[in-house]
């Protein structure tokens, strides 16, 4: 059985004062537990060293925490060196074949019992002390998404220059049309109430690029409270996103998505 960070044992009542048969004194309520959901596709340059910079950054925190590793068909070394680095403080789940960065996040959020979850990328864009904040921000909302678009946000290392035009582009394409309250969708850190996430994560009907987007548009037809938060962010210099294929099948999943939901602006 997986065993969370800092889960401090429970401490017992201690009786009012009045004697015997006095009330219980009302103990603080703990913090929800949060699950981190990590896809990983041939991570092995890097899995350890985020698990372990998260493991880090959450050691001080008043919640519980666990890690899910999603190891997606990777063909190196990326589970034997994720189930070292978590040492039993999470799990790491095999999926093959390989289902794409989407598919593994939702057999990761699948997977989670504690109350809350987030997702973020193996490389860590957002740098993991954003965690507890975003978890934080559940107290108050059903969803909390990173941006790179508020006051407060810090770009760290941009994108190169094709990259983050066909970025905004998408970005202002779907804010036209679907989302016009949201100022970042593929900001690689969301948060969820797990019992809205559970709901949220099933039978998607785009697991690519807009993945993110159908996510939001199903929290607005349910009406969940979505809130956003800046953060720090950095990208990577090796990612494997091939440009000039992810925009052809955003745009087809872009019209599919309005197949689906219709015009959300309103």
């Amino acid at each position: 059985r997986d065993q969370g960070m800092n889960s401090p044992p429970s401490p017992r009542p201690s009786p009012a004062k009045g004697g015997r048969g006095g009330i219980y004194e009302q103990l603080p309520m703990s913090k929800p537990s949060c699950t981190v959901v990590i896809p990983a596709h041939n991570e092995e340059g890097v899995i350890a060293e985020s698990v372990q910079k998260i493991l880090c950054a959450l050691k001080e925190s008043e919640r519980t925490w666990k890690i899910v590793v999603v190891d997606d068909g990777s063909a190196d070394a990326t589970f034997d060196r994720a189930t070292a680095a978590l040492g039993g403080t999470g799990t790491v789940i095999r999926l093959s074949p390989c289902r794409g960065k989407a598919g593994a996040i939702v057999a990761g959020v699948l997977a989670c019992s504690t109350e809350y979850l987030l997702f973020t990328d193996a490389d860590l864009s957002v740098p993991p002390d954003f965690f507890d904040r975003a978890a934080a921000a559940l107290e108050n909302a059903d969803v909390a998404i990173a941006s790179r678009h508020l006051p407060g946000s810090i770009l760290l290392k941009r994108q190169p220059w094709l990259r983050q035009t066909c970025g905004e582009i998408f970005r202002v394409m779907v804010q036209r049309f679907f989302l016009p309250d949201v100022s970042d969708f593929t900001c690689g850190l969301k948060a969820f109430r797990t019992e809205h996430a559970r709901t949220l994560f099933r039978d998607m009907a785009c697991l690519d690029w807009t993945f993110d987007v159908e996510l939001l548009l199903r929290a607005k037809s349910r009406r969940l409270r979505v809130a956003e938060l800046p953060v720090s962010w950095s990208n990577r210099p090796d990612s494997r996103v091939r440009l000039l294929s992810a925009i052809a099948g955003s745009l087809r999943s872009l019209w599919k998505l309005h197949q689906i939901y219709g015009d959300r602006k309103s």
